[in-house]
């Protein structure tokens, strides 16, 4: 150990190899972020909110679309929901992963909510408004169409 300097009558003493730098903390946490993530990604439970969020992705951008042609078209355009799908009018179809469930299936929802299976963009922007619950396993995505904005959000 060697003494620096004297500051009234006090040694100060420079310990050298003592403790870590910040740039090898920073490298330790970077590397632990990484394992965690990639842990939970791989589990079955990451799998499965990760692909239902692929679904809703999917879906929102879908009517992202459909509300895009109503607005550029001045014709309304309707997103209308099957079984194990949904189709927008211009003719794109998208078909439902095996366990992702939708409200209009016959055991998932009232009648009520089985009877509304379409949705509708008009060209002002407004649409017929509309809530989607996705469902696969424990979890759950809600895609709520705004009547009066056409607004579309996305919520667990």
């Amino acid at each position: 150990m060697r003494y620096v300097g004297r500051q009234r009558g006090l040694k100060l003493r420079l310990s050298q190899g003592a403790g870590y730098t910040l740039l090898e903390v920073l490298v330790v946490i970077a590397i632990m972020a990484l394992l965690t993530a990639s842990v939970v990604s791989l589990s079955p439970a990451g799998r499965s909110a990760t692909e239902l969020r692929n679904v809703v992705q999917q879906f929102s951008a879908d009517l992202h679309r459909a509300r895009a042609l109503a607005l550029a078209g001045g014709e309304p355009v309707v997103v209308e929901f099957g079984d194990r799908s949904w189709t927008v009018s211009d003719g794109a179809q998208r078909d439902l992963p095996a366990d992702v469930t939708l409200p209009f299936d016959a055991e998932q929802a009232p009648a009520a909510a089985r009877a509304v299976r379409s949705v509708t963009f008009y060209p002002d922007g407004s649409s017929s408004g509309l809530e989607v619950i996705f469902q696969r396993g424990n979890f759950q995505q809600h895609v709520r169409i705004d009547w009066l904005t056409g607004r579309i959000a996305v919520a667990e």
